[in-house]
């Protein structure tokens, strides 16, 4: 199968065979999903990034401050089978802009060296338009994955599709999807 891109143009890998990187801002989408009392699902994430072909690369980015997660999951993004990329930051930093540089460098690292066809940012962050259209420069597909209820016109604009993760309600039975501290937009 050849897969359609926004612009009309096709790409010639097979949906199956597909490459798939997938990069998850945490903050991003705990802070969203604390706001509308739901949750998250990393297994949800890694199975929309199986949609588009075999994940490859698989990463999310939180921060740790004075030994405790800012946005809590990391267990959870683990037994899904991401990579988990923590930042340490100083005691009243949330790190936020530490996490959304990483992630958009090895975005960009993981085009540059061809190891996906198709790249998933999970963010509704306008700092990663930049790296979005970079990806698409290099002719990688862009999906822009996003918690229900947020909205960056930019980044789906620029993105070859944007998908909106399943709404889940938040049950007491799962406190570690709520973020443990303030501070991440």
């Amino acid at each position: 199968m050849i897969a359609a891109r926004k612009d009309g143009s096709t790409t010639a890998r097979a949906h199956e065979q597909s490459r798939v990187a997938l990069f998850v801002d945490v903050p991003n989408l705990w802070c969203a999903a604390h706001d509308q009392q739901i949750e998250n699902s990393p297994t949800d994430m890694m199975d929309v990034a199986r949609s588009y072909g075999t994940p490859v690369v698989a990463r999310a980015y939180s921060t740790i401050q004075a030994g405790k997660m800012v946005s809590s999951g990391f267990g959870q993004f683990q037994a899904a089978g991401f990579e988990c990329v923590p930042r340490i930051v100083p005691e009243g930093d949330n790190g936020k802009k530490d996490i959304d540089s990483l992630l958009a460098v090895e975005a960009v690292s993981t085009a540059y060296e061809d190891m996906a066809d198709v790249f998933i940012i999970a963010s509704a962050d306008n700092d990663f338009v930049p790296v979005v259209r970079k990806i698409r420069l290099l002719g990688k597909r862009v999906v822009v994955l996003m918690q229900q209820g947020q909205h960056s016109i930019q980044l789906s604009s620029i993105a070859d599709e944007t998908r909106l993760l399943p709404r889940r309600t938040f049950s007491a039975s799962s406190p570690s999807t709520l973020p443990t501290t303030k501070g991440a937009p």
